[in-house]
């Protein structure tokens, strides 16, 4: 039960919620919940298909099974947490100070 919880969380959820946060942190609520699931959605999509397209990338990859889509999955969540991350290590302040100088 857990293990399938956390499964939807990384398909449905974390992926598109770290994706908008980066995009489209201007966009009103409704609209970023919109967005979170489709970008989901197409995030895992893209995953399937470069795990499993074609005969080159499954020999790589090694296919689609549970243990790739959880490791590729949760590697490619680490990269866009840690870019989320990396983006607004200044916190609100350092944006501040950098739109009153686009504004002068």
């Amino acid at each position: 039960m857990i293990l399938q919880f956390l499964g939807f969380l990384f398909v449905f959820v974390v992926p598109g919620f770290l994706l908008t946060m980066i995009f489209f942190k201007d966009e009103p609520l409704l609209e970023k919940i919109a967005l979170v699931v489709l970008m989901s959605i197409g995030f895992t999509t893209a995953l399937g298909v470069i795990l499993g397209f074609n005969e080159f990338t499954y020999r790589i990859t090694g296919g689609l099974s549970r243990m790739n889509v959880w490791v590729y999955s949760a590697a490619a969540n680490a990269l866009l947490l840690g870019y989320y991350l990396y983006q607004n290590r200044g916190g609100k302040k350092s944006r501040k100070r950098k739109s009153r100088h686009l504004y002068k």
